[in-house]
C-alpha cells in the first residue's frame, strides 16, 4: 500500500489512475523477461519464486488466463510439441536462450475454401474459467491483465501466420481474400467467444484486456495501412467492443 496525498494508493489504483492520462505519484511498473532472467533475478534476490521477485521489483502489473484443462497436447520424441491450434514447435537454443520455433504449420498446404471449411479451431470449452476468479484473488492488490501466453493471445494476422507460415499468410492477404476473411472469422470466433466466457466470469476484476497482433518489424509496419483496415481492424475492433461492455480496458501489443 502507497501513501499518496492523503490517502493510501495500491498498486491497481495507481495503475488505474494512469490510464485515463491523470498523473500518479509514479509510473506504473510492468515486468516482462524471458526465463532465465526471471531466474537470474530471483537468485539476486534471494527469492523461491517469480510472484516474490516482482514484488521485490515493485511491479505493479499480474497477468491472468483460464486454465487449460482440454486434449492432451501432443508431443514428439524429438522435442518438439503442439499448441492447442495444433501448430508444431520446438525449443531451439540461441545467444539469448532458448525459443519456441514454429517447425510445423498445419495450414500450410491447403489451398481452397473447402479445405479450410473442414478444419476446427480450438474449442472454448477447453478452459476452466472459474480459475480466473482465484487466481485474481491472489493478486487482488494488483492491476490484472487478461492475456494468454505468446502462442494464444486474441490476434487474427499473428496467428494467421502460425497457421499458414508467415510467407503464405502475407501472400494471402493479397491473392486470397476470401480464404483470408474466412481464414480470420474463424480464428475470431474462438477468442471472441473464449474472452466473453472471461468477461462473464471474472469481468469485475479484469482491468485491462490485451491482444496480442504483430503489425510491425524493425524496419517499418508489416501490412500497408489499407490492409490493415480491411483484413485486421474489423475482427480486433470486434473484441474491443466486447471488452468495453464489460467496462474493460483495452490494450493492443
Amino acid at each position: 500500500m502507497l501513501l499518496y496525498g492523503d490517502c493510501y494508493m495500491n498498486s491497481k489504483e495507481l495503475v488505474l489512475e494512469a490510464l485515463p492520462h491523470k498523473e500518479p505519484y509514479r509510473i506504473p511498473v510492468d515486468y516482462w523477461g524471458t526465463n532465465e532472467i526471471t531466474n537470474m533475478l530471483c537468485r539476486y534476490f534471494k527469492v523461491s519464486s517469480k510472484d516474490e521477485m516482482l514484488e521485490k521489483l515493485g511491479v505493479d502489473i499480474h497477468y491472468v488466463f483460464p486454465r487449460y484443462i482440454g486434449p492432451p497436447l501432443k508431443k514428439y520424441e524429438d522435442g518438439s510439441y503442439e499448441d492447442i491450434w495444433r501448430v508444431r514447435r520446438k525449443v531451439v537454443r540461441g545467444a539469448g536462450g532458448p525459443y519456441a520455433h514454429t517447425v510445423y504449420s498445419p495450414l500450410s498446404s491447403i489451398k481452397t475454401l473447402d479445405e479450410l471449411e473442414d478444419w476446427s479451431p480450438p474449442s472454448p470449452d477447453w478452459y476452466d474459467y472459474s480459475s480466473l476468479r482465484s487466481q485474481r484473488e491472489a493478486y487482488s492488490e494488483y492491476a490484472t491483465v487478461l492475456v494468454g501466453d505468446r502462442t494464444n493471445r486474441t490476434c487474427v494476422l499473428h496467428e494467421a501466420m502460425y497457421l499458414r507460415g508467415v510467407k503464405q499468410a502475407l501472400i494471402d492477404l493479397l491473392r486470397a481474400p476470401e480464404f483470408t476473411h474466412r481464414l480470420y472469422e474463424k480464428i475470431t470466433e474462438f477468442y471472441f467467444e473464449l474472452n466473453k466466457r472471461c468477461f462473464e466470469e471474472a469481468g469485475d476484476l479484469i482491468d485491462i484486456f490485451m491482444m496480442g497482433e504483430d503489425l510491425g518489424t524493425q524496419g517499418g509496419l508489416l501490412v500497408s495501412p489499407k490492409t490493415f483496415r480491411e483484413f485486421i481492424k474489423p475482427y480486433l475492433s470486434r473484441h474491443i467492443q466486447l471488452a468495453k461492455r464489460y467496462g474493460v480496458k483495452v490494450m493492443l501489443h
